[in-house]
């Protein structure tokens, strides 16, 4: 949809689910996405790879991390999870095309997919952190502004970015906490 497509349902809508590669690569959509945020809209973005060939960083990891960087107001992925029988019929034995889980009867296990994007949401949680101790820190100010940045733009080709921001981050609350 076009960003002036839109403004036209804008006033009739209250909250946005748009997908990650597609509405945030476009300066028009992004205008539109800061206007919506700055007017108290709820913007929220999804991915759905379903190729197991997609790297856990990019498109598991980093959800958070581009919710983040957009300062959305939530994160959010599609996929299946397979059961037995019909579409997706697969068990823990089988390699999936898209699911993020593997079901073992009556329980589901978790892929390296799937603890890839709990890791990023841990990630941030470690900025909501030091959000929460951080005060009129001007350090901390800094370092929750550049911090997304770093990891979805500036270095978004290199997976160990989110890890030393993220023991930036634990460092910095660690160091804000001995102060109070």
């Amino acid at each position: 949809m076009s960003a002036a497509d839109m403004e036209k349902l804008a006033p009739h809508t209250d909250e946005w689910v748009l997908w990650s590669y597609g509405y945030f690569e476009r300066p028009e959509h992004r205008d539109f996405i800061r206007k919506s945020l700055a007017a108290g809209k709820k913007i929220r973005h999804y991915t759905c790879s379903t190729s197991m060939r997609a790297h856990p960083d990019r498109n598991y990891r980093k959800n958070a991390w581009f919710g983040e960087y957009h300062q959305l107001n939530g994160n959010m992925m599609f996929w299946f999870s397979d059961c037995y029988g019909g579409y997706g019929a697969s068990d823990w034995k089988v390699a999936m095309s898209g699911g993020i889980t593997y079901r073992s009867f009556d329980e589901f296990m978790p892929s390296i997919r799937y603890m890839a994007m709990r890791q990023g949401m841990n990630d941030v949680k470690y900025l909501a952190k030091l959000r929460e101790v951080a005060g009129n820190s001007p350090e901390a100010r800094k370092f929750l502004a550049d911090a997304p940045k770093r990891v979805v733009i500036d270095f978004g080709h290199d997976p160990s970015m989110p890890d030393k921001v993220r023991e930036e981050a634990a460092e910095l609350i660690l160091k804000l906490q001995k102060r109070q």
